[in-house]
């Protein structure tokens, strides 16, 4: 397989990066997302036409557009993201309005040859079987159109004592999924480190339909507890990751990271990962994190 390991530039630019709630579903992932990124990143909403004043008022100062038709709404978010390096739509799976997200993405793929990536949220078991067979189709139609699609799995997100969870916490064990997927792009991308990446970075290792693992750990041993958590994650225990063909590993840790730990993370991955996964692996040095190492790994096929 194909390890990169990216050395870090002595300038160090900042991407553009633009996150778009499409639809119901998808604002309120971005909305949950908004309240707790503390990353300079824009977002974007949208809206039915018949609901888009109501949305302004839920959402602003952010703007929002309003999806009159398939090629107006494609032309109005082109237009807001054109400044963008990467898009990155949040799509609540099942929603029937799916199918008018494909021609807004490859609107922006081809007159902007920006990175899209897709956050996915599949439904629920307890939702109904009409929801979850459109979520099915749509996700075959986006994985096609998008440069990378990341899948959350809303059932897979829940712990096996969440049957006291209330309707609303239910729900937002999903979207604290969505903001670890985004976490492991904005911080790689928008924190330097002691290795950072560019865009073309994760085109070599996102590219494809995957999953996202985020394992945390502190002290001794910290390095392999926090990749072991990670690899056997709800959302990435149930990916093939033998058959991936990209990897991209983001840790997060103080200064007291060592070259030792870097390298157990790198190993441990590889010796899972296919023989011809391309793996890319970043660091993000926080000050305030104290003794805490935490390793996010996407799995791409």
């Amino acid at each position: 397989m194909t390890l990169e390991l990216i050395k870090n530039q002595s300038v160090f630019t900042t991407p553009v990066i633009k996150v778009v709630g499409f639809h119901k579903g998808g604002n309120k992932a971005a909305k949950y997302v908004k309240s707790r990124c503390m990353k300079e990143i824009d977002f974007l909403f949208t809206s039915s036409p018949d609901e888009y004043v109501e949305a302004i008022r839920e959402y602003e100062p952010d703007p929002v557009i309003s999806l009159s038709g398939s090629s107006t709404g494609a032309l109005n978010i082109s237009h807001v993201v054109k400044d963008a390096d990467i898009v990155i739509f949040l799509c609540a799976m099942g929603d029937t309005e799916t199918d008018q997200l494909i021609p807004v993405i490859t609107k922006i793929r081809k007159k902007h040859k920006a990175f899209t990536v897709v956050i996915a949220i599949k439904p629920f078991s307890f939702e109904d079987e009409q929801r979850k067979s459109v979520a099915e189709n749509g996700l075959k139609f986006l994985a096609n159109c998008a440069d990378s699609t990341i899948v959350i799995d809303s059932d897979l997100s829940l712990s096996p004592t969440a049957s006291s969870l209330s309707h609303i916490d239910a729900f937002n064990t999903s979207y604290q999924c969505v903001l670890n997927a985004i976490s492991v792009i904005t911080d790689s991308l928008l924190t330097p480190g002691a290795i950072n990446v560019d865009i073309q970075d994760l085109q070599a290792a996102m590219v494809g339909v995957g999953s996202v693992g985020i394992g945390a750990s502190e002290g001794e041993g910290r390095a392999r507890t926090a990749v072991k958590l990670a690899l056997e994650s709800p959302q990435l225990k149930h990916f093939d990751l033998p058959k991936a063909t990209g990897v991209f590993i983001n840790i997060s840790a103080g200064e007291s990271l060592t070259l030792n730990e870097f390298s157990e993370i790198g190993k441990t991955v590889d010796n899972v990962a296919s023989d011809v996964s391309t793996i890319v692996m970043s660091t993000t040095i926080l000050k305030n994190f104290g003794d805490s190492l935490k390793v996010a790994v996407v799995a791409m096929n």
